[in-house]
């Protein structure tokens, strides 16, 4: 099965580039996407709808390129945009948690909801650290894990923990089976 994503992934990405650069770097990046995902970018972006993984990557690659190729946080800022944005705008009820080890703990049910296939596995989830395993999508991203720990780091946020410092210490781009993400907050 090949990797896809939810629309409301690829309309954080361009909300990520809208509010930090503004709408005219938006343009720069989207003209400077390859022919289908400037197609993509290009139409309406259903929210609940599913698109292709390599479309994610190359808008991610190339907005760091053009606007901050010096940017070492780059995609962890991108991925905590997009955790506000996809709260705000679409996932509201993630905040009906009232705690970040409850949201942990609801992971594998939150993984469908965005990415596929694959699954969120929860191997801790306290009040002050949570540990997580990404199996089954064999993606070869590091800027994709960026992303995510950095979606991670401001979840713990909004749910009340912080000081949010994550580790990534297995990787599926260095050879290991899975992706684990690992934080630790107040």
């Amino acid at each position: 099965m090949p990797l896809e994503i939810k629309g409301s992934i690829l309309l954080g990405c361009r909300g990520f580039v809208e509010e930090r650069f503004g709408p005219a770097r938006w343009t720069q990046v989207q003209e400077a996407l390859a022919p289908e995902p400037r197609a993509v970018m290009s139409a309406k972006i259903f929210p609940g709808n599913w698109y292709a993984f390599p479309i994610l990557l190359e808008v991610m690659r190339t907005a760091k390129r053009i606007l901050a190729p010096r940017q070492p946080f780059f995609y962890r800022d991108m991925g905590r945009f997009s955790a506000d944005f996809a709260v705000n705008r679409f996932y509201r009820f993630l905040m009906t948690f009232t705690s970040t080890e409850r949201v942990l703990r609801r992971a594998p049910g939150i993984w469908p909801s965005f990415y596929r296939p694959g699954r969120m596995v929860v191997l801790e989830a306290t009040s002050n650290s949570g540990r997580l395993r990404l199996e089954d999508f064999p993606h070869d991203s590091s800027e994709f894990c960026e992303r995510i720990m950095g979606w991670m780091e401001r979840i713990v946020e909004l749910t009340g923990g912080r000081n949010c410092q994550m580790e990534h210490p297995v990787c599926i781009t260095r050879g290991d089976p899975y992706c684990e993400y690992q934080g630790d907050w107040i």
